[in-house]
């Protein structure tokens, strides 16, 4: 289909991607302020006399026109003009994830923690309504989107997370036809049931979530830079670096937060998107809100970025690379792959090199100022700066009431509880205790004056 052409109400006026098995392309379609912008999907010519390719385009379709949600990309028209079969979503103005990630790292910029949390909070509240959605005889639809990914969701420059392509989600009313067996999504995010081909239920996406988390916090790729036959062997090991390696300061409860929808064994993730996303608000209760992630967005890209992108003037194609059909075929790689994060830490040869420059420097210094002073009579030692050395944690827990423990010694407190004059630049280990729950233990590093906060969600004896 030509660009220029009319179908139905809608204008095709730019080709942003090919998909397997379909074609993507920006229209427009009159509206009562003028032209409005759509993204218009086509199943291509040659696939339509393959049934099974247009019994999952249609149902695609139809599963996805039932998501009506706030952070999910709306359907709006499925319907046919001849023999082509099309689907017309809402033009949302904002940047993938992935593109986000880049940009960052082009920049050597960071989106705060906070920011992360507000984002995959928003994402949170997408996957619920998808997971919870039932059918008008009121049985549960079963929802699993299966491709939860950076480049399949959007922040828009309102300051909305948009899930996009539901395209390979499976549902109960999809099982028919539906292919088998088949590890579908993208590798760098698939869940270890994913991987090992095995059925897969909502707390798949938990997992596929808490590696977007896990990579918006780092910086970098947690999983998906790693050749193709490593790749699903570190997914299924559960040795998962903590993203405060590379992001310094990290709240231990956000971290948290990302090791549990991390776990290999889907009974010890969250189980909902809904108990993930209580997790995060306890972890950050101020979180941003849209006006905030707004604002980011456009710091990150550009005034000028945000014109075209709301005129659909992008500088280059969209990369809407799953869209169903590209995943039930060999994929490509990324056009520009995200890189792994760089650890916040200096190596031990550059530590004792950079030592080495202190001493010698200062040996210099106090040797020229030695020869530059009269009185040759020291002056005498301040006292210890005490103040500097100390640090400030506060430890919390649900339920409340649990016995603390720093380093092997009992506090005599329970939770909640603030603790300070703690040692700096030292991990301290803390420990949780309750009667009828599991003991838990954590650590943390205390690395200024600011106060840190420890939360952790304890979990019955026996579960």
């Amino acid at each position: 289909m030509a660009v220029g052409t009319q179908i139905g109400n809608y204008s095709l006026k730019r080709k942003l991607a090919r998909g397997g098995m379909a074609d993507i392309f920006l229209a427009t379609r009159p509206g009562q302020d003028g032209e409005q912008l759509f993204v218009v999907k086509m199943i291509l010519p040659e696939r339509l006399r393959d049934p099974q390719a247009l019994k999952l385009f249609l149902g695609e379709a139809r599963l996805a026109k039932m998501l009506r949600h706030p952070n999910i990309v709306q359907i709006v028209t499925l319907d046919r003009i001849d023999n082509y079969f099309y689907i017309a979503m809402e033009y949302v103005a904002g940047e993938t994830l992935h593109a986000m990630l880049l940009r960052a790292a082009q920049r050597k910029l960071r989106i705060s923690p906070r920011q992360c949390a507000a984002i995959v909070r928003q994402a949170c509240q997408g996957l619920a309504y998808a997971h919870e959605l039932t059918a008008p005889d009121g049985q549960p639809l079963k929802i699993v989107h299966r491709d939860i990914s950076p480049s399949n969701m959007m922040l828009s420059y309102n300051g909305c997370v948009k899930l996009l392509d539901f395209g390979i989600a499976a549902a109960r009313i999809r099982r028919a036809g539906f292919p088998q067996g088949k590890a579908l999504g993208k590798r760098g995010y698939m869940s270890p049931e994913q991987c090992r081909g095995n059925d897969v239920d909502l707390r798949s996406d938990i997992f596929s979530l808490g590696v977007v988390f896990w990579e918006l916090l780092a910086g970098g790729s947690l999983f998906s830079t790693l050749p193709a036959e490593q790749m699903s062997a570190a997914i299924l090991s559960g040795q998962v670096e903590r993203p405060s390696r590379y992001c310094p300061g990290l709240d231990t409860a956000i971290e948290e937060v990302v090791m549990k929808a991390l776990q290999v064994d889907r009974q010890r993730r969250y189980q909902s998107a809904l108990q993930m996303e209580a997790a995060i608000l306890q972890a950050v209760p101020d979180l941003p809100g849209e006006q905030e992630l707004a604002q980011m967005l456009r710091e990150l890209f550009s005034a000028d970025q945000e014109l075209r992108s709301r005129r659909g003037e992008c500088g280059e194609p969209i990369d809407l690379e799953t869209l169903l059909f590209d995943d039930l075929q060999a994929q490509p790689p990324p056009r520009h792959p995200l890189q792994r994060p760089q650890a916040a830490f200096l190596s031990p040869f550059t530590k004792v090199f950079l030592l080495l420059v202190a001493l010698l420097l200062g040996a210099a210094m106090a040797l020229l100022l030695w020869a530059s002073t009269p009185d040759r009579t020291p002056a005498p030692a301040p006292g210890p700066a005490v103040d500097n050395l100390l640090g400030t944690l506060q430890v919390d827990s649900s339920p409340r009431g649990a016995d603390i423990t720093i380093d092997g010694r009992a506090t005599g407190k329970t939770t909640p509880a603030t603790f300070t004059g703690l040692p700096l630049d030292r991990r301290l280990q803390v420990t949780l205790s309750k009667d009828g729950f599991r003991t838990w233990t954590g650590t943390v590093m205390l690395e200024n004056d600011i106060s840190r906060r420890m939360y952790t969600m304890l979990q019955r004896a026996g579960q």
